[in-house]
């Protein structure tokens, strides 16, 4: 039974700790506070082109 409780902590843990990072992007992505960061990626890509061929 011992296990089974330590076996249950490690699993709450390891998902909080790979959920966090998660959680806290699309928080960010959600309230749209990334959205200029994004339009400028966007933008630059755009403006970028294919390069140039030689033939």
């Amino acid at each position: 039974m011992a296990a089974l409780g330590l076996l249950l902590l490690i699993t709450s843990a390891l998902c909080h700790w790979l959920l966090e990072p998660l959680l806290a992007i699309g928080t960010a992505l959600v309230n749209l506070n990334a959205l200029p960061w994004l339009a400028l990626a966007v933008g630059v890509w755009l403006l970028a082109g294919r390069p140039l061929s030689d033939s």
